[in-house]
């Protein structure tokens, strides 16, 4: 969701730290996951905000490693597609960011996205809908450029 690794990381770092602060908040084990993601999804868009938030920020892509197979060729090319996802993901607002991310990343369920985000299956369902158009939408004129921004 910030496009941004390092960020990401003290993210995780100040998630999990939230997660053993307010264990005693988990009153039903079965949601360890929804909670988790719902913390996480707070911590994010704290940073978001605090941040000034540049959705246009480069990627650090000099930490990906490659499998021993993958050629030092496959490895720039997955590079410049991840780098070409996020620069469209930034283009989208935070709200279908999200959803896309919970939903084509982490496999989460349009329930499981509902309880995160505190919402309905059917709010989300049409949110991500949106949120694909959308991507459609910004994709479009860098397939005709062929692939770059």
């Amino acid at each position: 969701m910030l496009l941004d690794r390092e960020k990401a990381r003290d993210a995780v770092q100040e998630t999990f730290l939230r997660v053993f602060e307010h264990r005693e908040q988990l009153t039903q084990p079965s949601k360890f996951r929804s909670w988790l993601f719902a913390i996480a999804r707070n911590q994010c868009l704290s940073v978001f905000r605090s941040s000034k938030f540049d959705s246009a920020e480069e990627t650090d892509f000099g930490s990906l490693s490659a499998p021993a197979e993958e050629s030092p060729h496959a490895l720039l090319e997955r590079a410049q597609e991840s780098e070409l996802l996020n620069a469209l993901l930034g283009r989208l607002k935070m709200e279908y960011r999200e959803v896309l991310i919970l939903r084509e990343y982490q496999n989460l369920s349009y329930r499981e996205i509902a309880e995160i985000l505190g919402s309905t299956e059917s709010a989300i369902k049409s949110r991500i809908f949106k949120a694909r158009q959308r991507l459609f939408e910004v994709l479009r004129p860098v397939l005709r450029q062929g692939g770059r921004l």
